[in-house]
């Protein structure tokens, strides 16, 4: 499929056949197809020089997603549609992240169409288009890479307790089944062989791979609409001590990054909740004071 096939572009070898004379005649028909092979070729370089975009677009049209990256670009999209932002504190921030949950779903979790929307969100601005469409591109990597870390984390410790595990499975006592039943940790790796497939040799590695795998296609996807190709979508940002941020494009560090920034959400979750139940103890005090004295 496309406008090209690259083996079209191999050298085509001309046959021959002897002659009673012992000359070769050369065939017609090997010829028309090397001088067909040797134009593919230049179409070719042509659009890898010329035009990075049509270049995308070509290898897209080739591209075929590991089934963990499928499945991670199916849930990111899943969880950019379900997200309200409510642990955000800058309004702003909070106030986009909604907006963007409401494209996702509006256009029934489906990439393609969101894109097709912002496209045609920028008709008037189409310079806009290639960091609108990196924009959501990234959002959806930095979504995978959240849900990517906890498949990860579970698959380091099956019986572990993610509290925000959206997607992981309801956790039960087993230390052991049945003769012929699965336990309930080889039902949890099975669950990962099947997501995410045999990319890798190691079950360990699956999850790296299907990051990265995920982020090769939406990187070509924003290539294709005018981004810088010497830009790559980074998984997501690391925080430096002088205020600044670097880009992270290694899957592994990302995954060790979500892991750091998900036990930090978590300290902070039970800060909060913490707090809050200290102050409704002391309003319960109160109240119940209050009813004594009359």
């Amino acid at each position: 499929m496309g406008i090209f096939n690259r083996e079209k572009a191999k050298p085509a070898q001309a046959s021959v056949a002897d002659s009673k004379d012992g000359h070769h005649e050369t065939d017609d028909a090997a010829l028309e197809q090397q001088e067909q092979a040797t134009e593919a070729v230049a179409l070719e370089r042509h659009i890898a020089e010329d035009d990075p975009a049509a270049k995308a677009m070509l290898e897209l049209e080739s591209f075929s997603m590991t089934p963990g990256a499928k499945s991670l670009l199916d849930r990111a999209m899943d969880n950019l549609s379900n997200n309200d932002g409510a642990g955000l504190e800058d309004p702003d921030a909070r106030i986009a992240v909604k907006q963007r949950a409401a494209l996702v779903a509006a256009a029934g979790n489906d990439l393609s169409v969101v894109i097709a929307a912002l496209v045609a969100s920028c008709e008037d601005n189409p310079r806009d288009i290639a960091p609108t469409i990196f924009s959501v591109c990234f959002n959806v990597l930095k979504s995978a890479v959240f849900i990517a870390n906890l498949d990860y984390r579970r698959y380091l410790d099956p019986r572990a307790d993610f509290d925000l595990a959206m997607y992981a499975d309801p956790r039960e006592d087993e230390p052991s089944a049945p003769a012929g039943m699965a336990t309930h940790v080889e039902r949890e790796f099975e669950y990962f062989r099947e997501t995410y497939g045999a990319s890798c040799e190691d079950l360990e590695d699956v999850f790296a791979c299907a990051l990265e795998d995920l982020r090769l296609f939406l990187q070509l996807t924003s290539e294709s609409f005018g981004w810088d190709p010497d830009r790559p979508i980074p998984f997501a940002y690391m925080q430096r001590p002088d205020g600044g941020f670097d880009p992270i494009n290694d899957p592994a560090l990302a995954l060790d990054n979500a892991e750091i920034k998900r036990k930090e959400s978590q300290k902070k979750r039970r800060e909060r909740e913490s707090v809050r139940l200290a102050a409704a103890a002391s309003a319960a005090a109160k109240m119940v004071a209050s009813s004594l004295k009359r």
